[in-house]
């Protein structure tokens, strides 16, 4: 069946797009519930310190997106985004695929760090999706590409950490590598882009005047401070589940951390699928501060649980401020620039992310080996309390970014799309 003909071309790539989005993630986050344990199998034996060695593995991944991530923006805008998706997966599944070779923990950092320089799946798709939907549209399209992260974010680190406990921790990523380049292929075949370069005078403008013009747009940059701060909270705890998991039920610590990220992937795609929605009529500012006060109420019980089922309910619960905080925050960051910009825009959000993947685990491990693991969650608390305030004394009550959303929305609509020939 051809759904080209049933719904609109924007539309169609958007689902599509979508899908291979949900595949990607799916892929990437296998990892999440046995990294640490996977540490610790290659010779790194303490528990505070395997999460020491993940963090800094997911820290050299942060640092080489940081650097890398305006440059695929700039290109995107250039040469079109479907290119900047297909570079992400097929890197992304080749280096999944070195990954279970890997020798050592050096090698991890390793390849962590080309994972972090060659990939940026999510930006992306934000920016291919955001460059076609009608403007009144922009909102409910990111909702769908967040979406599709956050429930491959649920499946992935569910089947991988049952595969990890049946079949080791090497198997996962080769089939993770698999399911990556499934998602590159449907993205190669099956999403069109006509593509309109930037302008004479974009294309003469250097990486850094770019970058300049798009963070000199009103209300981006404390936009972007937020999503930065959210982002480093959200992943100070990746390294530090599987081994608190591990405290509480030894046998089954992959599978256990795998149906935590599983709950919190679930709830944050429900979460992202309700604010692509409301956002519309609602300021997603006011969603943006209250997601931060609601996710500092969920951690910080964290600290006396001894339970797994009860830990396994907080981190559930995490995925309402997460889904609200990284659609609302995506969304309003798209509305503030212009097509044209869309690619550099995702370009420095992708930098953005990267200095919070990176700095996150890194802390969290960090702060696990020195203070214990339930320290992270103290911390995390007080951080999404202080970013809750600081939002809200930077957007207000979100009339001004209201307002350039609906300006917005008068802009043209985006170019036809080519005939449908697949």
């Amino acid at each position: 069946m051809n759904i080209g003909h049933a719904v609109p071309g924007w539309q169609r790539n958007l689902y599509v797009l979508a899908f291979a989005q949900f595949l990607s993630a799916l892929g990437f986050s296998f990892v999440q519930p046995f990294l640490p344990l996977f540490v610790q199998d290659l010779g790194v034996q303490d528990p505070n310190l395997a999460a020491f060695w993940t963090g800094v593995a997911q820290f050299a991944g942060g640092v080489c997106a940081f650097v890398v991530g305006p440059i695929w923006g700039i290109l995107a805008d250039r040469y079109g985004r479907k290119p900047m998706v297909l570079r992400s997966m097929f890197a992304g599944a080749a280096i999944l695929g070195l990954t279970g070779f890997a020798p050592s923990v050096e090698f991890i950092v390793l390849f962590r760090g080309l994972m972090g320089a060659f990939t940026g799946v999510v930006a992306a798709s934000s920016a291919l999706a955001a460059s076609q939907a009608p403007r009144q549209r922009l909102v409910y399209a990111v909702g769908v590409i967040q979406m599709a992260f956050f429930l491959g974010n649920m499946g992935g680190p569910l089947v991988g950490g049952v595969l990890a406990d049946a079949f080791g921790y090497r198997v996962p990523f080769f089939i993770t590598a698999g399911v990556v380049l499934v998602g590159a292929l449907t993205v190669l075949f099956y999403v069109k882009e006509q593509f309109q370069p930037a302008t004479e005078q974009g294309k003469k403008a250097s990486p850094i005047q770019n970058i300049r013009n798009v963070l000199g747009v009103p209300h981006l940059l404390p936009i972007l401070v937020v999503l930065l701060f959210a982002q480093f909270g959200l992943t100070m705890l990746h390294p530090i589940l599987p081994v608190f998991m591990q405290s509480m039920v030894p046998e089954r610590a992959a599978t256990m951390s795998g149906l935590a990220f599983a709950l919190l992937g679930l709830v944050s795609a429900i979460a992202a699928m309700l604010v692509g929605r409301v956002g519309q009529k609602e300021t997603l500012a006011k969603v943006l501060v209250a997601s931060s006060f609601v996710a500092a109420f969920f951690y910080l019980p964290q600290f006396w649980v001894y339970s797994p089922l009860l830990a396994l309910l907080f981190f559930g619960l995490l995925g309402i401020p997460k889904g609200g905080l990284v659609t609302a925050t995506n969304s309003l960051l798209s509305a503030s620039v212009s097509r044209g910009e869309q690619g550099a825009l995702f370009g420095v959000v992708q930098s953005a992310n990267a200095v919070a993947f990176g700095a996150g685990p890194l802390v969290g491990g960090t702060l696990g080996m020195a203070l214990g693991l339930r320290s992270v969650f103290v911390v995390d608390a007080a951080l999404f309390f202080l970013v809750g305030v600081a939002a809200w004394r930077m957007l207000g009550k979100g009339e001004a970014t209201t307002a350039r959303m609906d300006a917005g929305k008068t802009a043209p609509e985006p170019v036809k799309q080519a005939p449908d020939r697949g």
